[in-house]
């Protein structure tokens, strides 16, 4: 660690010897790779680029071992693509054959350095499963620079043309503009981006309906703190009161009602979740949802204070009909992650 953890004081560290830490670790990572706990071995099959180690065999058995996780033999296979192994083609057909999901994308990641890669993502991006299309996708920019721009602009052509499954999309488009400095794939991209709809405020972002990752959703709305969904609201009982619970949303509403209800919080005010703004004879203005209204007072629920009990006698002015929820919530998230986020609310039914 560069900071003590107790006083927070910064500690820089002097520069090491990377090779006494190789030396170390070369000897025993095969072992480590055969025996360790999965999480040890997907750390393991990271540190093979660094460390130098040229036993293949091991990441072959590693990889062919259906008892080991996805994560491990996905690790495994990435390893072997890293040192373009003579047995990197075996492995990723055999990987392909596999039903493991994180081991087939491993496989198809690992795709560009074989002599037939630009083939294979071809014919999967032409004709594979969607989750193998996206990843497909993902590996373009990873083909030479000529190889990926043909293979982009022919897959911009059927985008263009509205022949590209809805969960590839979004990838297809990342891929494209991660070779935007070519004029060819730019131009492309730039037709298709001329040809969505001018009166259609989701337009920009409909390739983000499709395609997600719940696990990965999840993880955004119960962790990221930069936008807090689980401050606010709930999923069956777990989480905030601010907004409302959201378990079985996805029963309940559409994928673009969820994305509306993201990107632009004021669309979609649930019922009985408004925000009412009231002004007080003291100068104070209090804001929160409103929870409940009689003759004598209004209740408010605030994320941070909890109830709030106002006496109408106080109020001098009041504004209602807004939404807690903040208009620019959506701005930390990239596309990718909105994608995951839509799939997790849309599979809580």
């Amino acid at each position: 660690m560069r900071r003590d953890r107790v006083t927070g004081v910064f500690h820089p560290r002097p520069a090491r010897d990377q090779t006494v830490a190789n030396d170390a670790a070369r000897p025993v990572l095969a072992e480590v790779l055969r025996t360790a706990p999965d999480p040890v071995r997907v750390a393991a099959a990271g540190l093979i680029p660094t460390v130098g180690l040229t036993d293949t065999a091991v990441l072959i058995d590693l990889v062919n071992g259906t008892r080991f996780s996805g994560e491990a033999r996905a690790a495994a296979l990435g390893a072997l693509a890293d040192q373009k192994a003579p047995q990197l083609g075996a492995a990723v057909d055999a990987a392909m054959e596999d039903k493991d999901r994180t081991l087939r994308r491993a496989a198809i990641l690992a795709a560009p350095v074989l002599p037939d890669g630009p083939a294979r993502l071809r014919k999967l991006i032409e004709s594979g499963a969607a989750r193998d299309q996206q990843a497909a996708c993902e590996a373009l920019p990873r083909l030479p620079a000529h190889e990926a721009d043909a293979l982009l602009g022919d897959a911009l052509d059927q985008l263009v043309a509205g022949k590209v499954v809805p969960e590839a999309r979004l990838d297809l488009l990342a891929a494209a503009e991660a070779r935007a400095s070519s004029s060819s794939v730019a131009g492309k991209l730039r037709r298709y981006r001329d040809s969505l709809p001018k009166d259609d405020p989701l337009a920009p972002w409909r390739d983000i309906l499709a395609g997600g990752d719940v696990s990965r959703g999840r993880k955004i709305f119960q962790e990221r703190a930069d936008v807090q969904c689980l401050r606010c609201h709930s999923i069956k009982g777990e989480g905030g009161n601010a907004g409302p619970d959201l378990g079985g949303i996805g029963k309940r509403q559409t994928r673009e009602y969820l994305l509306e209800s993201i990107l632009f919080p004021a669309k979609h005010i649930a019922q009985g979740w408004e925000t009412v703004t009231v002004r007080l004879k003291n100068g104070d203005t209090v804001a929160g949802v409103l929870k409940s209204e009689d003759a004598g007072q209004i209740v408010l629920v605030d994320a941070e204070k909890g109830e709030v009990r106002i006496d109408k006698a106080q109020v001098t002015g009041r504004r209602g009909g807004q939404t807690a929820m903040p208009a620019d919530i959506a701005q930390p998230l990239s596309k990718h992650d909105l994608r995951d986020l839509v799939e997790f609310l849309a599979s809580t039914k």
